[in-house]
């Protein structure tokens, strides 16, 4: 099956992140600008045998025929104009959305085109079916490596924030909270990904509490699979998923996600 893959969420240039990390903001270094990226890349890694994906961006896209594809999946909307978006609503798409959209004429057709509309977490669809008109629609998390997140038996009394430095990530709240529950507080943003999850394992808190809403969160997910207490908000989406502090059952999602995205597809 050919996969027309239509996004702007694109891993960058390893060469490029090999050399540096200064060109990515945020908490997420080299390949990854951020978890959408990241979370397109373990999807497409997960395909079935025999899946054969071509990626394409606003900018390639009169480069493709689209009647060359089996299957037309969208995973990024922003940067595609209206009448990319229109042509792509004729086409049965599947549309999965990693963040909150904003309302517009060639968004609403897509929606309402696609064979099913897919977010992360439900809280995140309750606010797009607010506005937005889908035939159906689904659930999935993100897929990673859950062997990545341990817990270290000796926890240390510390609550630790880690995420982009952006106002709206809420490292002032974050810290005001553990200044006041009597925690010291570690913060860490443009590190490598093994140096959170190290810190993850170790301390006893994890603190996040964003000003804006995410959709699902990767940072409290895996907070919650390194044995952390989590003390969060409900603008984080992970908190609308039945059973989300349960680390077993947690685990079990995102292990069978993979699987779960591309059942979906094919439906």
């Amino acid at each position: 099956m050919k996969i027309g893959w239509y996004t702007h969420h694109i891993e960058n240039d390893p060469n490029v992140a090999l050399r540096s990390s200064e060109s990515v903001s945020g908490l997420f270094t080299g390949q990854f600008a951020g978890g959408a990226e990241m979370s397109d890349y373990e999807y497409r890694l997960q395909a079935p045998l025999g899946f054969e994906i071509e990626i394409v961006t606003p900018y390639t896209f009169d480069t493709h025929d689209i009647h060359q594809f089996d299957s037309v999946v969208v995973t990024g909307t922003d940067s595609f104009s209206d009448q990319q978006l229109n042509r792509l609503s004729e086409y049965d798409p599947f549309v999965f959305v990693h963040h909150l959209q904003t309302p517009r004429a060639g968004l609403l057709a897509l929606i309402a085109g696609s064979r099913l509309f897919v977010t992360h977490t439900p809280a995140h669809m309750r606010r797009e079916l607010s506005w937005a008109k889908p035939r159906k629609t689904a659930q999935v998390l993100s897929y990673f490596d859950t062997s990545k997140c341990y817990d270290h038996i000796d926890k240390q009394p510390f609550a630790l924030w880690a995420a982009r430095e952006h106002p709206l990530k809420g490292k002032l709240k974050a810290h005001e909270w553990a200044a006041q529950a009597g925690y010291e507080f570690k913060a860490l943003t443009n590190v490598p990904r093994e140096q959170v999850l190290d810190a993850m394992a170790r301390c006893e808190w994890f603190v996040h509490l964003p000003l804006a809403f995410e959709s699902e969160c990767r940072a409290v997910m895996e907070a919650v699979l390194s044995g952390c207490r989590i003390h969060t908000n409900e603008l984080v989406g992970i908190t609308s998923v039945e059973d989300w502090q349960d680390k077993d059952h947690l685990r079990h999602m995102i292990d069978k996600a993979g699987d779960t995205f591309w059942k979906l597809v094919q439906q």
